[in-house]
């Protein structure tokens, strides 16, 4: 009954006017939503799963029948399912409903700028903790998330230091991922920056980046100890030798782990966007005159 009162707001031209988009704004109607949208999860049911496109079906003017408010909602519930790597098949499932209804609601205007944020920034998230999964619908998430990285209303320097604070804070950045870890980040950096045509602001804007993703002051402290008993095991076995007092404080592996962890990252960060960089059309022609300086030079 509840779908059947909700899909003739959605469907049926009905005579009332503005007083429509209240309704399926209202609490009353979110909260219906809501729970429909748990129900079609729990049960997956495909038919009311499907109904849940109807969900976004937009007016002539290209917006949202639902609120903004409602949009949140239903991506809060997504994102939540999407983040547990306990049930796969769940997993696959809220992947294949955000990746087909995300571009719709990146693209409306009708939906908060900061609701887009916290979107982007969820799949954000998810891209890297799920980056050593082989998961059907990463590949589709993956181009939707990077398909609004030019979007400075959705992607500001708030959601880019999120970005950085959640690589940080990732339990399952592991050796295996680093690597696809590092191709994020620099898709990141560059789609982030290519709405700046001249090219001193573009590397500019770029190197600004790199810095942020790439600094360790978070763990300058653990890296201060670090150095310190790798300095001491090292006096103590007679490889170095040294004046200076040399203090020993034991490491936890989760610690040390940790800084090998950052260093590996940041290695293939640079190492990425030096590939990257090198490819630029301003690049490639100076790289193309000094060859053909040198050739001559040869020849001379």
């Amino acid at each position: 009954m509840q779908i059947l009162f909700i899909e003739r707001l959605l469907l049926q031209p009905l005579k009332i006017g503005k007083r429509k988009d209240m309704l399926l704004s209202s609490p009353a109607v979110r909260t219906i939503i809501s729970d429909i949208t748990r129900e079609a999860l729990l049960e997956k049911s495909e038919e009311k799963i499907n109904w849940l496109q109807t969900l976004f079906l937009q007016n002539d003017g290209g917006n949202f029948f639902i609120g903004s408010t409602t949009v949140d909602e239903f991506l809060s519930i997504m994102f939540e399912h999407l983040e547990r790597d306990d049930n796969y098949e769940l997993v696959e499932l809220c992947g294949q409903i955000i990746s087909k209804v995300l571009p719709k609601i990146f693209s409306c205007g009708s939906v908060f700028n900061e609701t887009k944020t916290k979107a982007f920034l969820k799949l954000f998230s998810f891209l890297i903790q799920s980056s050593a999964i082989n998961s059907i619908r990463e590949e589709t998430l993956s181009e939707c998330w990077e398909s609004v990285l030019c979007d400075e209303h959705i992607v500001n320097e708030v959601a880019t230091l999120h970005c950085i604070s959640n690589l940080r804070v990732m339990n399952t950045l592991t050796v295996s991922n680093t690597s696809k870890s590092a191709d994020l980040i620099i898709r990141f950096i560059f789609r982030s920056t290519a709405k700046y045509n001249a090219p001193k602001i573009r590397f500019t804007a770029q190197n600004n980046l790199i810095n942020m993703f790439t600094t360790t002051k978070d763990i300058s402290a653990l890296q201060e100890k670090f150095k310190n008993y790798i300095l001491f095991m090292e006096a103590i076995n007679g490889i170095v030798s040294t004046k200076q007092e040399v203090h020993y404080e034991c490491l936890e592996l989760q610690t040390i782990i940790i800084i090998l962890q950052r260093s590996l990252l940041n290695v293939y960060i640079i190492k990425r966007f030096q590939e990257n960089v090198c490819k630029e059309p301003i690049f490639v022609e100076k790289y193309q005159k000094i060859r053909a300086n040198n050739r001559n030079e040869l020849v001379l």
